[in-house]
């Protein structure tokens, strides 16, 4: 369903947008700010697994 984000899939939006702009910043010459974006996204990274698999309803795949 478009549209419909619930706990899990917010992680995962987070660490991929936080690794995003850590890159791109990164590439602008901001080495400080890219570092600090893409140690965010390692911190949402390590915990999407633990959160996904809190939910009951989920595939195996």
């Amino acid at each position: 369903m478009i549209g419909f984000y619930n706990y899990t899939v917010l992680f995962t939006l987070f660490g991929t947008m936080s690794g995003l702009l850590g890159i791109m910043e990164t590439c602008k010459g901001n080495i400080e700010v890219g570092i600090i974006c893409l140690m965010i996204s390692g911190f949402f990274d390590m915990f999407d697994g633990m959160v996904a698999r809190t939910k009951k309803n989920r595939t195996e795949f």
